[in-house]
């Protein structure tokens, strides 16, 4: 995992977006 100190907003953001990434290819519905 890579933090980001100066940029904390694109650490959250990937990290939401990774999370999204991994329930939507469980669930098939962030296709």
């Amino acid at each position: 995992m890579m933090r980001l100190s100066a940029v904390p907003e694109i650490s959250v953001t990937a990290n939401h977006k990774a999370t999204a990434n991994d329930a939507g290819y469980s669930t098939g519905d962030s296709r």
